[in-house]
């Protein structure tokens, strides 16, 4: 999360050097990336016009399993990919766990081929890079040595899926976690699941 944040400034630093305060955003994983952002802007005396995590575990989450196995990653790259492309991939989530890593890819390119979501002519390899950066983000561990004291807002998807309204202890138990690191904190619920409430129904009212 650290090393991310830190490029990501690296990138922005002509922008930042035009004095004008950045309007920070994340989803999921990206949520924490954006937080330290805004974190080390702020211990450099620099100013954030706004930071705004979507559906984002807070920093320290314990319930993140950092020793998740390659076929646990596999299951859930491919379901999260189901989510965020909107469609049910032609996958064997039964079989993934006995796949190989270059199996699995070509598994997963076939099918999102059949999906219409990758053209016929695409390496099997298209989905390599992804897959890397959603290991890396389930693995990683984020431990924020300072809280944050800007203000910052947390949209949480009203749904677990679609249908399934998220509990509110979990809720509750979220928005009091992440203001351990965050006091200035204000939260709103938004509509939709976690990938849904980014789609062109919801992400107007995001």
């Amino acid at each position: 999360v650290e090393a991310a944040a830190t490029a990501n400034l690296a990138a922005l630093r002509e922008e930042l050097g035009r004095g004008r305060p950045p309007h920070l955003v994340g989803h999921s994983y990206g949520g924490l990336v954006v937080f330290e952002m805004a974190r080390q802007l702020e211990a450099l005396g620099q100013p954030v016009a706004s930071l705004t995590l979507v559906d984002t575990a807070p920093p320290g989450n314990p319930a993140r399993e950092h020793d998740l196995r390659d076929h646990e990653i596999q299951e859930r790259f491919a379901d999260a990919l189901q989510g965020a492309l909107g469609v049910t991939l032609d996958v064997d989530f039964g079989a993934l766990r006995s796949l190989s890593r270059s199996a699995f890819l070509a598994s997963l390119h076939t099918a999102m081929v059949r999906a219409g979501k990758l053209p016929r002519a695409s390496s099997v390899m298209t989905m390599a890079g992804p897959l890397a950066a959603f290991a890396a983000a389930c693995r990683s561990a984020y431990h924020p040595s300072t809280p944050y004291l800007g203000t910052i807002k947390l949209a949480i998807a009203a749904e677990l899926h679609t249908g399934v309204p998220t509990v509110q202890s979990d809720i509750d138990g979220a928005v009091a976690a992440l203001r351990a690191f965050a006091p200035e904190l204000g939260v709103v619920i938004m509509p939709g699941d976690h990938f849904t409430m980014l789609r062109a129904a919801q992400v107007h009212e995001l």
